[in-house]
């Protein structure tokens, strides 16, 4: 019988983050909120035939996930992706006027939402984000970010001071992320403790992949998040240590 109560991602080193072990549960709570109608991956497999044996499937592969997390690597198959043009606007004629849609195997994506389970507990937890920071967050929203920004210029008028705004659309966000300074943030938050395997693990992910995966995959759970926290203002850090780069 499968226990449906939460599993506890409460780390035992204080607020050093450490992946946990996936428990088969986890795997089972993920595969169960898969979407059916999305299209397959690379391999084939669609995303339906996961989510009926999910009560079977949730052991075998806990010891894989797991594997990819105690070795810091991941199987090459995982970072590839089928990536349809999406046309957005304009021109079909005009390749700038279409959006690369890359739908990466369901096992990564089961793999990355475990991931960002762990990942997201231990953000929230230390109150890592700032408050005022709305973008891929639970319980925020575009209302909350404008609800901030009025009161400011209200409190502004009040005090008899002017406001100035700047706003900045990025087009092809997620085509602009520098994977450099997104481990940066994520190392500046301790990811990069616990003898480095952390840090190394999201290194695999960002490295050699296939030239369809390059951009951020937009079908990947996390990557939204990981979007956010590349701008992300870091409230309060872990720790205070430093973290030195080398470019081969």
């Amino acid at each position: 019988m499968v226990n449906h109560s939460s599993y506890d991602y409460s780390s035992t080193n204080n607020d050093l983050f450490v992946f946990n072990k996936i428990q088969p549960i986890e795997v089972f709570h993920v595969l169960s909120g898969l979407n059916v109608n999305t299209s397959p991956g690379p391999d084939g497999v669609e995303a339906k035939f996961f989510k009926l044996a999910a009560h079977v499937i949730m052991y075998p592969l806990a010891d894989p996930f797991n594997l990819s997390l105690s070795t810091c690597s991941i199987l090459s198959s995982w970072k590839s992706a089928r990536v349809t043009p999406l046309l957005k606007s304009g021109d079909p004629s005009d390749v700038n006027n279409y959006h690369p849609i890359s739908i990466i195997c369901v096992t990564a994506k089961i793999l990355e939402k475990l991931i960002f389970n762990q990942l997201s507990h231990y953000v929230n937890q230390f109150n890592i984000l700032s408050p005022f920071q709305s973008g891929f967050r639970s319980n925020f929203s575009t209302s909350t970010a404008l609800l901030k920004f009025t009161n400011d210029i209200f409190s502004s008028f009040d005090r008899g001071q002017l406001t100035g705004a700047i706003f900045i659309d990025l087009s092809k966000a997620f085509d602009m992320v520098d994977h450099y300074l997104l481990l940066d943030k994520l190392f500046s938050i301790d990811l990069s403790q616990h003898q480095g395997r952390t840090g190394r693990l999201f290194q695999a992910r960002s490295q050699s992949c296939n030239q369809a995966t390059l951009a951020l995959p937009t079908h990947a759970c996390s990557h939204p998040h990981l979007h956010a926290w590349t701008h992300m203002h870091v409230c309060r850090p872990a720790h205070t240590r430093t973290h030195t780069r080398t470019h081969t």
